[in-house]
């Protein structure tokens, strides 16, 4: 299934990450996770887990989805990935008619947050079901 809702998050082994744009931080510490690079994907991006956690169960947030070919799907998308060593972006041609994409492939734990949602998508949601914020 895929969210599209601000704060909408995945956890998984391995992932699959689809965007226009990546900036990738510094190493850092996080109290739950250990040692993790950060990057924030820009511009249409997508999440998508293709290895569920082993066992089952979130370790950032109790919030996250963590089913086999779950996705988060928005304007900017907040990744940790597990380790210190980089994950190199591919380019790939025609993902619209004039704009390729960089797709990342992480083989170590993952987390992936929308920071910020596609706005016509959470207008619509919004006044379909109401708004709803997750923590």
């Amino acid at each position: 299934m895929t969210y599209y809702r601000k704060n909408e998050s995945i956890e998984c082994k391995k992932s699959q990450i689809r965007t226009r744009k990546v900036i990738p931080q510094q190493p850092k510490k996080d109290p739950s996770i250990g040692l993790v690079i950060g990057y924030s994907c820009e511009r249409n991006s997508i999440a998508t887990i293709q290895k569920e956690l082993e066992p089952k169960a979130p370790i950032k947030s109790e919030y996250s989805h963590l089913d086999l070919h779950d996705s988060i799907k928005g304007e900017k998308i907040r990744v940790l990935v597990q380790g210190i060593r980089r994950v190199k972006p591919k380019k790939e041609g025609g993902e619209t008619g004039t704009h390729s994409i960089q797709v990342m492939n992480t083989s170590t734990y993952t987390y992936a947050k929308i920071s910020q949602p596609f706005k016509h998508i959470q207008d619509a949601l919004d006044k379909r079901t109401g708004p709803t914020d997750l923590p």
